[in-house]
């Protein structure tokens, strides 16, 4: 589930914070914890590209995402992976749900789990 997207256009920063299902991870063992929180932190953005814009979506507790779908986008810059996010939004107040789309050019993408979460902070 996401809880928040942070976009930060002047450190070329973005955010994406996470409570994972780590159960469903091929890595996953018995001893580790079931949820994790934590974030995915892109540095060196090139790009966001948002539908709907990221500034009209109010996350919060009623409001939410699930990701859906992520996919590489042919013909990133050099020394850049794009990735593209289908995420179904859900807000709880109004029962509406609906799609973001995100796609995201960045120079690094890594986990940072919170602490005691069990995982390591990787780079891919």
């Amino acid at each position: 589930m996401i809880n928040s997207i942070d976009h930060d256009p002047v450190a070329h920063t973005l955010r994406i914070e996470i409570e994972l299902c780590n159960y469903m991870q091929k890595w996953y063992r018995d001893s580790e914890p079931e949820m994790v929180r934590g974030s995915l932190l892109f540095s060196a953005v090139a790009s966001v590209r948002a539908e709907p814009d990221l500034a009209g979506l109010a996350w919060s507790e009623q409001f939410d995402g699930q990701i859906l779908r992520v996919t590489s986008v042919d013909g990133s810059p050099a020394e850049m992976e794009t990735l593209k996010f289908a995420i179904e939004t859900s807000d709880y107040r109004t029962k509406e749900e609906g799609m973001l789309i995100l796609e995201v050019s960045a120079g690094e993408c890594i986990w940072r789990g919170e602490q005691g979460a069990g995982l390591l902070e990787s780079s891919s």
